[in-house]
């Protein structure tokens, strides 16, 4: 991880540890999201995560590659691209 956040080439191993390690951060992430949208916590929980995830993608491509992939839930997905990966917030492309 910190490899990466420094934009340092990354091992074929570590590439895909850091991968999984992402993807375990992303299901956390879309629990939590899941909560708000399911009125158990308040929407003032979702910003926190947007910040979070704008941080890592602007950090490294391979954060920005791993949520364009990340296999969550349409309501997730949906999510994701109103509030992290649009446009207008985020080049993700």
């Amino acid at each position: 991880m910190t490899k990466a956040n420094a934009g340092e080439e990354l091992s074929p191993l570590e590439h895909t540890k850091l991968i999984y390690w992402f993807y375990s951060f992303l299901r956390g992430v879309e629990s939590h999201i899941l909560q708000v949208k399911l009125g158990n916590l308040t929407p003032d929980h979702e910003e926190p995560w947007t910040r979070i995830l704008h941080e890592f993608a602007g950090r490294s491509p391979i954060y920005r590659e791993t949520m364009r992939r990340y296999p969550g839930t349409r309501t997730f997905e949906d999510w994701l691209k109103e509030n992290v990966t649009h446009e207008e917030k985020l080049d993700l492309t």
